[in-house]
């Protein structure tokens, strides 16, 4: 899966690539090796062997490393089940104002044919349902997996987080899946959906569920935090229940239980496309040669473990100041809105007491015009016999 992704992102979106495998032993250096063959000087290979599952602090070196890397003047994170699609990266990219340093886009979830096979790439052009969720993502990745678990929703009900394409040198890390940016690091613009959007097929097949299922205890291992790698942590629980089966039935197309979806043949036709340019170059990511191994790129040393986790730990804590400085800027922000309310409020007694103060005078000044008129003192004397007589 990996191999097509990659080639997908190649043939329409970037110049180079680079890919950060964590230890996979599904084929993946075989088909990146091809893919070197194929795409001459324009695929990089990092192997991480032994390293913990963390992701955030590979990407951020990853931004370091590549800060004076000619060739790249935007970095897009992108995971081995995510394809761009609607329209060209590059080309979307080459409009972006100049002080903008970072673009969020949109990522949609496809949902995948029960029966389709992860490790034939021409089986991904199938993929034409793409989800309709009903729930935003103000959710955290915990709850969501809660409700997904006890049958009250699908992981396609949710919208998927949107992502950051980084502009080279512009921010010193992002976080795991490049879903945030530190506060204040840089202009951040909006992508336009017309123009470009990243389509995700989170669970591709059965063999793939079961391949993400296994690797899930490095992600258990690696960190303590329940909303990280919350969608991994969910498919490691189906699997340790014995839930897989099902959780694959109420997530894919044709076993009866379909998520709610509209057709949409959009990525298709990119990966269609991918796939016709790989056939040009006699490249077959279904029948790589398993002997085959990539060229290693020698100007990142990654598989320091103790490194690693001192990164990921500083950017978990530095993720823990950004989330709480946005949570005080939100009660801030409340907090200004109800004294405004209150200002406003008080503002309009004011005016009540100057209105009623207004009417005070005027009656006062009628009161005294009266008593002083003629008509009042003839009033008052005829008043005093009647009185008398009572």
């Amino acid at each position: 899966m990996v191999g097509i992704a990659v080639a997908h992102a190649l043939v329409g979106h970037v110049e180079t690539a680079w890919v950060f495998d964590d230890g996979s032993s599904d084929g993946t250096a075989s088909g990146v090796a091809e893919l070197q063959r194929a795409f001459p000087g324009r695929v990089t290979y990092v192997r991480l062997d032994g390293s913990p599952y963390l992701q955030s602090a590979v990407s951020s070196i990853a931004l370091e490393a590549l800060h004076d890397e000619p060739s790249a003047d935007w970095i897009w994170f992108l995971d081995a089940d995510e394809f761009g699609f609607r329209g060209r990266l590059d080309e979307a990219l080459a409009d972006v104002a100049p002080e903008v340093g970072a673009v969020r886009y949109n990522v949609i979830n496809f949902v995948a044919p029960t029966d389709l096979d992860s490790n034939c790439p021409q089986q991904f052009a199938r993929v034409v349902h793409r989800s309709e969720p009903s729930i935003s993502t103000d959710v955290n990745g915990e709850t969501l997996a809660q409700l997904i678990e006890s049958d009250e929703m699908t992981f396609f009900d949710a919208a998927f987080d949107t992502k950051v394409i980084v502009r080279r040198g512009t921010s010193p890390w992002i976080t795991a899946g490049a879903h945030q940016l530190p506060d204040g690091s840089t202009v951040e613009g909006t992508m336009n959906p017309v123009r470009f959007e990243c389509g995700h097929v989170p669970f591709a097949s059965r063999d793939a569920l079961e391949r993400r299922a296994e690797r899930a205890q490095r992600v258990v291992e690696a960190t303590q935090q329940a909303d990280h790698g919350w969608q991994t942590r969910l498919v490691f629980r189906a699997a340790q229940s014995g839930q897989l089966e099902g959780f694959w039935k109420r997530h894919s197309i044709g076993a009866g239980a379909d998520p709610i979806v509209v057709v949409d043949e959009s990525l298709s036709a990119g990966i269609s496309e991918t796939l016709r340019v790989l056939e040009s170059r006699g490249v077959d990511l279904a029948r790589v040669d398993r002997s085959l191994t990539p060229t290693l790129t020698q100007s990142l040393e990654l598989t320091d473990s103790l490194t690693l986790r001192t990164v990921d730990a500083l950017q978990e804590v530095a993720a823990e100041i950004v989330a709480r400085n946005t949570q005080l800027n939100s009660e801030l922000q409340w907090r200004d809105e109800e004294l405004e309310r209150l200002n406003a409020q008080l503002e309009s007694l004011r005016e009540d007491r100057t209105r009623l103060l207004d009417e005070r005078s005027r009656l006062v000044g009628e009161r005294d015009a009266l008593l002083g008129s003629r008509t009042w003192r003839i009033a008052s004397r005829l008043a005093r016999p009647f009185s008398r007589r009572r």
